[in-house]
């Protein structure tokens, strides 16, 4: 069963304790419609088993089962749901927002949020559709928007999950960058003008176990933390870090960008969350 809502004006409509994954409001303006304790479509993730995808509207699913059809199948489907104008996720990207504008109007911001969520979802899919459309060098543009999108999906949720950004920041501060420094080595001069050389060794698993391993780890972590956090606040003031190598400077660099970057989106997400209470 499917509800189909075309060329209406739904302005003072009440929606309530529905299941509006069986409606669909393609064509229709619903800004200023009411929508209070409602449930919708959820698609698990391929990737994760803890995390479902929420407030699916019909129109995707109808869309992407219109996108697998074939010409003559197609239109009896498009003409039985009323879908001809129906041609991009573009378009329910913007039925999407509306739906979030809906929400925001009655404060309900955590159902909001997931609209915002698959707005910028659906965003995505339409310039993936796009690069498959078109030849290379005119699909640049949109590849590089794409990236942008996969970036902030993979790192933030679209800012929506300071969480995941927070483990990605913790991944990065702990085990990748560390790891880069003390493969290429680092060198740390002390206040006593002693030095201290830093460079991972696995000639032998038991290496691992050894106590100089992990202080040569503990070094390249408080490193790593460094380009975010001043050594000062670290009990690390009199103490100087110096790569060995040209590509560890190039890695410090990126170590800076992208713990930065992480620290930024983290609170990007605390800020979206916050604004809602």
């Amino acid at each position: 069963m499917t509800v189909l809502f075309r060329y209406c004006m739904l302005k003072d409509v009440f929606f309530s304790h529905n299941d509006l994954g069986i409606f669909s409001f393609f064509n229709s303006t619903f800004d200023q419609a009411r929508f209070i304790s409602n449930t919708w479509q959820k698609e698990k993730s391929r990737w994760s088993p803890f995390y479902k995808r929420q407030n699916i509207l019909l129109d995707e699913v109808l869309f992407s089962r219109l996108k697998e059809m074939r010409n003559i199948t197609k239109q009896k489907f498009e003409k039985e749901y009323k879908l001809e104008h129906l041609e991009s996720y573009g378009t329910i990207s913007a039925l999407y927002r509306r739906m979030k504008t809906a929400h925001d109007n009655t404060k309900d911001y955590f159902e909001a949020g997931w609209f915002y969520y698959n707005e910028l979802e659906t965003k995505r899919l339409m310039l993936k559709d796009e690069i498959k459309r078109e030849p290379f060098f005119r699909s640049i543009s949109a590849r590089l928007q794409k990236g942008f999108y996969d970036l902030f999906k993979l790192f933030s949720g679209y800012g929506e999950k300071p969480l995941r950004s927070l483990v990605w920041f913790w991944l990065f501060a702990l085990v990748v960058f560390p790891g880069i420094h003390g493969l290429n080595g680092l060198t740390i001069k002390m206040a006593n003008k002693a030095a201290l050389n830093i460079n991972f060794d696995f000639t032998g698993f038991s290496r691992i176990f050894e106590y100089a391993f992990w202080q040569d780890y503990l070094y390249a972590v408080a490193y790593s933390l460094n380009h975010v956090i001043p050594f000062n606040f670290l009990s690390f003031d009199n103490f100087i870090f110096v790569p060995n190598s040209p590509q560890d400077i190039i890695w410090s660099f990126l170590n800076s960008v992208v713990l930065l970057m992480l620290a930024g989106l983290i609170g990007l997400g605390i800020g979206r969350k916050l604004k809602r209470f």
